[in-house]
C-alpha cells in the first residue's frame, strides 16, 4: 500500500508499502521540472537515485528527503544523480548549507555523491564547505 502525501506546490512525496525500522522506500516527485527521486533505505544507510533532471523543485525535494533521512537516523547517504549537466543553481547551496547544519549540530553523516558530471564534484565540494565553516570536517565523499 502506497501513502501519499503533499509537499508542497507540484511536489510529492509516495512511500511504497509499510516501513519498518530498517526498510523502507520512497518517491519524490517534482513534474513541473521532470524530477524523480526514488529513495531506499536498508539499515542505516540511505540510497537515493535521481531520474531526471536537478531541478528547483527536486532540489526542493532533496532537501526533505536528507531532512527526512537525518530526522530517522542514517548514517550513511550515497546519491546518484541523474542525466548529466541538468543541475539547478540550488543545489550547491542545499549541500553546502545540509554540510554546515550537520557540522553546527555535531551530527557526523557520512554523504557519497557518485557520478562523472563535473557538476557533482561541484555539490561535493559545496557540502565540504558547509563542514568546514562550521568548523568541523566530518563526513565523507
Amino acid at each position: 500500500m502506497a501513502a501519499i502525501s503533499r509537499l508542497g506546490a507540484l511536489r510529492w512525496h509516495i512511500r511504497l508499502g509499510p516501513s519498518d525500522g530498517n526498510h523502507r522506500r520512497e518517491v519524490y516527485l517534482s513534474p513541473e521540472d521532470g524530477g524523480l527521486l526514488y529513495a531506499t533505505r536498508t539499515g542505516n544507510r540511505l540510497a537515493i537515485r535521481l531520474h531526471g533532471p536537478l531541478g528547483d523543485a527536486c532540489v526542493r525535494n532533496l532537501g526533505d528527503c536528507l531532512i527526512h533521512a537525518l530526522c530517522e537516523g542514517v548514517d550513511h547517504i550515497d546519491f546518484w544523480p541523474g542525466l548529466p549537466g541538468v543541475i539547478s543553481p540550488d543545489a550547491g547551496p542545499m549541500f553546502e548549507s545540509f554540510g554546515r547544519s550537520l557540522a553546527r549540530n555535531h551530527l557526523c553523516l557520512g554523504l557519497e555523491i557518485h557520478g562523472p558530471d563535473p557538476g557533482l564534484k561541484e555539490l561535493a565540494e559545496a557540502f565540504r564547505q558547509g563542514l568546514a565553516q562550521a568548523g568541523k570536517p566530518n563526513g565523507t565523499l
